[in-house]
This record gives structure tokens, C-alpha cells and sequence, in this order.
């Protein structure tokens, strides 16, 4: 029961391997499979002369075993080509095949001709059966046949070690020791009567041993990494290296722009020479040298050889295993130069409408501020202040962004640059109001007050209808803002909505101080112009029930700004509106273009 149990383990481990060759995840190669049915076949016939209670049966069972005595070497050697990257001619291959047909004819001879037994005799001792023949002058040519194989995959091997440029030295250094182990056994065997035939053992290692190599090819052959693409491609080059970054294999497109992979040797790792420090080549071998298994696959764009290319590099995986890297790179040259024409022209585009624009945006603020000029010269009392409040503005603007957070308000530079342009806009409301009741010197009845009130809710239309699909929708709502709420008091007794505290938009409270302050400190028909004390004592006086008690405070910190702004408006008397209007610059980026005015 013993050698039973000997010979049915091998033929177990064969078929197993017979198994996961043809559910290996790999690409399949028809001599590996040819391979594990032939040793699978071999091992079914040792098995079954162990059972063999006849002479008939144990011969049968010898047929079978030569059937991996003659196709067992042809697809070995068949298989050491592939693996050192040779391929025999199809006249020698096919030779080959019939010279192993031709031994196994005279090996199905036994029982019916003495030419490959001359005699056989079946023998069973202690339930054990044994095989005794005499071999006849054919079975000569089973051992010429496995010395002639021998020979041929060791000289194949020799080449693959001595051009290293085709085969991995590895690989054919594990075959070539295979190939005279096999030779080895056979010789043993026929000179030493053994109890049990060691071959078995033997085909069955060898049958596992090209599984895994020919696996570990397959993981690295170029035409099975490339997936949905062609080795020919004149755009996708790819480079090949196993876990220790060895080199592997490479395509033409590779090839061609890396020449010195021509003359890599397989399993050696990629090097460039030091003098190449300043070639791009060179600074793209030491980022795929530094690349680790768990790296992240992140294209980056390289110019070589006067083209542009994205390369990537790839984990290589079977399951979980890191078998090596890819590193891929496709030419997007042409796309490059496509969004670089693309670039250019949207520049073109982009400049010209900034332009146009730009134009546009001064069309709009000359057509405020002729507006607020035409307010200006209906209104005797208003005498300038659209533009000094707008420069009041400016500067409470700057002091507000230089507060930050610390002032409890954390405004943005876009949102005050905002502020600081809705400002000339705050008074055009009263481009509505009648000329008795604008021009009046004296003082308002209740109707007239009435009347005048009105101005900031028909301001707000003028500046939403002057603005809307010109000016950011943002922008639009702040301008509104400031020319509805600038009257509302943070007590809640201001007009036109009686508003109060945060109910009134911040815009506007911004606007009111400036406002207030410029009534305070101008001269108008029915008073003087306040001194700086009274004005800013006015203003700390009002903080909490006009203002906003927060923002007054900041207000007041502009003093020394503001003095030397009307100081200047002083000195230059007519002239300085225009002066300070040049300094001014309306659009994006305000607070950071103006200089402060001192």
C-alpha cells in the first residue's frame, strides 16, 4: 500500500498543477499546459502499474509513462526557448515533434514486438508488483532522445547567460539546473535497480518549477502588462522593472527615446551615467528609483527628445503580491500644443474682454459720477459731498481692513473695495426729487421733509437699474444697500424703513458715519463748518443711538486721516475734488492702489 500511496500523491500533485494551470490568472502558454498533461499522464501510468495485477495492464501502463518519457524533454526545451526570449524555427520545432512521436510508436510496441522489450515479466512480491524487462535496440532512442534535449536547452541556456539582454540570468540559471537534474535521474535510474522510480518525484518538481517561472515571465512579458494597449504604439512607451527595480523588458517607443535600455541586461538595475545629471532622461530613471509600493499613481509631464510626454508610474500586482513597476509615459505632444493654442487664444479672448470691460466699467462710473455732478449742481447745499464722502469712505475702508479681526468686524478686501465704489452713488436719489423742494434755502415743511426722504428709496432703483448685468451681482446688492439704508439709524429712528442695529446692512452704516461727517465738518447754506472737536465730539456723542457703536469707534481712529484729507480739500480749494478724484482708482484692488491720503 505504501508505493501505492507513493505513486497516487505524485499523480494528485499533477493534476493539481494540470488545475491551476488552466485557472492561472496569467496569460496561458500552450507549453506549459502540454507540459502538465504530459507529466499528469506519465504519473497515471506509474500509478497504475502500482495496481497492476497483470502483465497486460502493467504494460499498458508503461505505454503511458513514455508518453512523458518522449513529450516531457520536447516541451521543456520548448519552454527554455520561450523563457531565455528564443523561438526555434517551425521546420526544427517540427523535427522535433516527430522524433518524439516516433519513439513513442515504438514504445506502444510493448506486447506485441520484442524491438523496445524484448521481454517483460510482471512480479508480485508482498502485494507490491514489479515490472522486469529486457530492453530491445529501440528503446535506445529514448535516451538519445532525453540526451538530445539535454543538449539543446543547455546550449540554449549558455546563450540566454551570455546575453543577458534577452533572458533574465536567473531564470535560465534555475532552468539549465533543472535540465541536468532531469538527465541526472534518468541515468540513475538505468543504472541502479531501484525499489521505486525516483522520475515521478522528479517530473511532477519540474512541472511546478516552469509553473512559477513561466508565471514570473508572463508577469513581466510587455505584451501582458500592456492592457488595452499595443507594444507598437507609436505614442506609449512602457518600462518594465521587478520588486527590486531591476530591469525587465521595454517597448520600441522606450527603446527609442532611452537608447541605452538596448543594452540593459535583464535583472540588472537602470543606471545612467553621471555626466547625464543635466538630462531630463536621467531626472526621470532616479523618480522611478525612488518610487515605493504603496506610491500613489501621479503622472508627471516630461520633455524628451524635443516631444512632450506623461508618465506614470504603475504597482504591478497579482492579488496582493508587488511584483514590480511600470513605468508608463505617452506622447501628448500634440495635445500640448493644442492647449497651448488654446491657451493663447483664450488670453487673446480673456485680455480683450478685460478690455472691453474695463471700458465699460468707466463708461458706468463716468455716467455715476455725471449723475452725481448733476446732483451736485441742483442741490446748493450738497456742494461736493458725493466725492469727499467717497474719500471718506476710502479711508474708514483702509482703517477697517488694517483693524481685522480685532475689531470684531473681519471685513474683506473685496468687500470694502466694494463699499468704497458703491459710495459716490449714495445721494443719487436725490435726482428725483423736485427742484422747489432740493434747491429750497430754507427749511422743509412736514411735505417737504416728506418728499425728501424718498430720495434714498428712489436711489436704490436708479443705482440697481444704472447697474444690473454690468457690475458682480454682489457688488450691485451692496450699491443698493448703501444708497437705501445710509439714513436708517442704529436706534431705529431713521427713514425710509426704520431699521435698526444689524437689521440695517454694515455697508450702510459705513456709509452713514461718512456721511454725517462730511455735513459736520462742510459749510452749508444753514450753518458753518463745524470744527474737528465738535464734529467727532458730535459723533462719540451719537455712538449707540445713530451709529454703530463698533464701528464709530473705528471711525474715530481715522481723526488724524481724515483731518489732514479736508485739510487738503482747504488748500486747494475748488480744484480739490479733482485733484483727490485723479487719486482715486475705481475697480478691483482699490485698497491696495490707493495710497492713504495724509
Amino acid at each position: 500500500m505504501a508505493i501505492q500511496l507513493y505513486y497516487g500523491i505524485f499523480f494528485g500533485l499533477a493534476l493539481l498543477n494540470v488545475v491551476l494551470v488552466c485557472f492561472s490568472e496569467r496569460m496561458q502558454n500552450v507549453y506549459r499546459l502540454l507540459l502538465t498533461v504530459s507529466v499528469l499522464i506519465g504519473n497515471v501510468g506509474y500509478f497504475s502499474r502500482s495496481i497492476s495485477t497483470t502483465l497486460d495492464s502493467a504494460q499498458y501502463a508503461m505505454k503511458l509513462t513514455y508518453v512523458a518519457g518522449c513529450f516531457v524533454p520536447l516541451f521543456i526545451f520548448l519552454l527554455t526557448t520561450d523563457i531565455c526570449g528564443l523561438r526555434p524555427p517551425s521546420l526544427f520545432r517540427l523535427v522535433l515533434t516527430l522524433l518524439s512521436i516516433t519513439v513513442l510508436g515504438f514504445a506502444c510496441t510493448i506486447g506485441h514486438s520484442d524491438i523496445f522489450y524484448k521481454n517483460s515479466e510482471l512480479v508480485i512480491e508482498n502485494g507490491v508488483p514489479h515490472l522486469y524487462r529486457e530492453y530491445g535496440w529501440a528503446h535506445g532512442f529514448v535516451f538519445f532522445l532525453i540526451g538530445l534535449y539535454t543538449i539543446l536547452c543547455i546550449g540554449i541556456v549558455f546563450y540566454a547567460l551570455s546575453h543577458q539582454n534577452i533572458a533574465s540570468y536567473k531564470t535560465a540559471a534555475i532552468v539549465g539546473v533543472v535540465i541536468v537534474g532531469a538527465f541526472v535521474v534518468y541515468a540513475v535510474e538505468r543504472a541502479f535497480d531501484l525499489p521505486v522510480d525516483i522520475m515521478p518525484v522528479y517530473l511532477t518538481l519540474c512541472s511546478y518549477i516552469f509553473f512559477f517561472l513561466t508565471n514570473r515571465l508572463n508577469m513581466y512579458d510587455i505584451n501582458g502588462a500592456m492592457i488595452g494597449s499595443t507594444m507598437n504604439n507609436e505614442e506609449y512607451g512602457c518600462i518594465i522593472l521587478d520588486r527590486k527595480k531591476n530591469f525587465m523588458s521595454a517597448n520600441p517607443l522606450a527603446k527609442k527615446y532611452f537608447p541605452d535600455l538596448a543594452n540593459y541586461n535583464i535583472d540588472y538595475p537602470i543606471r545612467l551615467k553621471e555626466e547625464d545629471k543635466d538630462d531630463t532622461r536621467y531626472e526621470i530613471i532616479s523618480w522611478l528609483n525612488s518610487a515605493k509600493p504603496d506610491d500613489p499613481e501621479v503622472p508627471k509631464k516630461y520633455e524628451v527628445g524635443g516631444r512632450v510626454f506623461r508618465f506614470r508610474i504603475r504597482n504591478l500586482k497579482f492579488s496582493r503580491f508587488q511584483y514590480g513597476y511600470l513605468l508608463e509615459f505617452t506622447d501628448i505632444t500634440k495635445d500640448e500644443r493644442y492647449v497651448d493654442m488654446i491657451e493663447h487664444y483664450n488670453n487673446d479672448l480673456q485680455n480683450e474682454v478685460k478690455e472691453q470691460t474695463a471700458h465699460i466699467s468707466t463708461i458706468k462710473d463716468m455716467l455715476v459720477m455725471g449723475m452725481a455732478s448733476m446732483v451736485d449742481s441742483r442741490d446748493n447745499s450738497t456742494g461736493g459731498h458725493i466725492r469727499r464722502t467717497a474719500d471718506v469712505v476710502l479711508i474708514f475702508a483702509q482703517r477697517l481692513l488694517l483693524e481685522g479681526e480685532g475689531s470684531g468686524y473681519n471685513f474683506s478686501k473685496g468687500f470694502l473695495n466694494d463699499v468704497v465704489k458703491a459710495a459716490p452713488m449714495h445721494d443719487l436719489g436725490k435726482i428725483a426729487v423736485k427742484d422747489e423742494v432740493l434747491t429750497k434755502k430754507g427749511k422743509y415743511t412736514p411735505a417737504e421733509y416728506a418728499e425728501m426722504k424718498k430720495h434714498p428709496a428712489e436711489g436704490a432703483k436708479i443705482v440697481r437699474s444704472i447697474l444690473t448685468g454690468v457690475e458682480d451681482p454682489a457688488f450691485v446688492d451692496i450699491a443698493e444697500n448703501v444708497a437705501h439704508y445710509h439714513h436708517e439709524k442704529w436706534n431705529g429712528e431713521g427713514y425710509p424703513e426704520g431699521l435698526k442695529r444689524e437689521e440695517i446692512p454694515v455697508e450702510a452704516r459705513i456709509m452713514a458715519l461718512a456721511d454725517v461727517f462730511d455735513a459736520l465738518v462742510s459749510k452749508r447754506y444753514y450753518k458753518d463748518a463745524y470744527s474737528y472737536d465738535v464734529a467727532f465730539g458730535i459723533i462719540q456723542d451719537s455712538l449707540g443711538s445713530h451709529f454703530d457703536p463698533e464701528l464709530g469707534k473705528i471711525f474715530i481712529k481715522c481723526r488724524r486721516d481724515l483731518e489732514g484729507l479736508y485739510d487738503y480739500y482747504k488748500d486747494h480749494g475748488d480744484d480739490a475734488n479733482e485733484t483727490v478724484e485723479r487719486r482715486r482708482v475705481f475697480g478691483s484692488g482699490l485698497l491696495e492702489e490707493t495710497e492713504r491720503i495724509a
